[in-house]
């Protein structure tokens, strides 16, 4: 025989593995004020309550969502129109309310109508999703002015459900940020985590409405837009990405701790590749199918030995058929 002829045929399956149980129930980040009343402002005008959240709120749903949870960014608002505020939400997925509260209007829950206050939609929206827990994004400030004493931080809780969450993002702060080396200067005076069962009437009653259907909240209050070296760092870009993803942190850890996701099913072992066999036969015995060796091997029958012109592939589900040229079969193949 003149040449000789290896042949491999291959099939590969992909299957890919998911955790076992239903999706987790998701996270919703909530995205404090609305671009027509913004909250604080640093005397300078650098930096903007909504507007700084609206911006980097896609960098905390990028961890969580990274760490196998689903998470969804709210505001209660319409959406802005005008850049760069619009291409910040739509690039980060909000999910606008449309119940923007003008005037610190206030109104009562869909679900817990004895719970008046600003800013309910989002509570509402997070009950309707039955969210694991809910983070509302938030900048302080005390007063208009810059101040020369630096703040401890803040971080507001629901009475009964929300504790655990706020410790958890406040020991992210403390270990990763504030008054770490390259981190935020806070004066060593640290993060308050305060539980806070607000009156039905009053402003963030929403709190009390997540209390109620056991929903952790909390309110990141820890930044202040009033103080210099707060402003300072969360001015550059990279510092106020490592804010976000710091709070991002400490809401995993609660989620790690408290709902942690079912272990990752094994994957099954790969079906056996077919095996196939080649034999080769002389002339006017077995036929195969005519475009079997071109197509999948690039050669043709004038390559093959004069007495070895038809091959079989033991295996193969379709009837076989001639590999010589049509002029050359023979008249009872043709």
């Amino acid at each position: 025989m003149r040449r000789l002829f290896h042949f491999l045929c291959a099939a590969f399956i992909g299957i890919t593995s998911a955790h076992a149980g239903a999706v987790p129930r998701p996270v919703v980040i909530d995205i404090g004020h609305q671009y027509t009343a913004s909250g604080a402002e640093s005397p300078d005008g650098k930096i903007n309550e909504y507007a700084f959240w609206a911006q980097y709120a896609i960098e905390v749903r990028k961890e969580v969502e990274a760490a196998g949870y689903p998470c969804i960014i709210t505001n209660r608002s319409e959406a802005p129109t005008k850049e760069p505020l619009a291409t910040y939400n739509k690039e980060s997925g909000v999910v606008h309310l449309n119940k923007p509260d003008k005037n610190a209007k206030r109104y009562p829950s869909t679900h817990h109508p004895e719970h008046i206050g600003a800013g309910m939609i989002s509570a509402d929206y997070a009950i309707e999703k039955r969210a694991l827990c809910a983070v509302f994004l938030h900048l302080n400030s005390v007063g208009s002015k810059w101040s020369t004493t630096p703040p401890t931080g803040l971080i507001i809780c629901n009475k009964n459900n929300g504790n655990a969450l706020g410790e958890a993002v406040c020991e992210a702060m403390l270990t990763d940020l504030l008054d770490q080396p390259g981190g935020m200067p806070n004066g060593k005076k640290g993060i308050k985590v305060m539980p806070r069962h607000i009156g039905s009437q009053s402003g963030a009653g929403w709190m009390n409405t997540l209390d109620a259907e056991n929903i952790p909240a909390i309110i990141f209050e820890a930044v202040y837009v009033n103080n210099r070296g707060h402003v300072d760092f969360i001015s550059n870009d990279a510092n106020a990405r490592k804010l976000a993803r710091t709070i991002a942190k400490g809401i995993v850890n609660w989620l790690k701790t408290n709902h942690p996701l079912p272990p990752a099913e094994p994957e099954a072992p790969a079906a056996p590749l077919p095996i196939y066999t080649m034999e080769v036969f002389p002339a006017d015995t077995v036929p195969v199918p005519r475009s079997f060796l071109p197509d999948m091997y690039g050669v043709s029958a004038s390559d093959l030995p004069d007495m070895y012109k038809q091959v079989i592939l033991k295996g193969a589900e379709t009837p076989a058929e001639s590999v010589l040229p049509e002029e050359e079969q023979p008249d009872a193949a043709k």
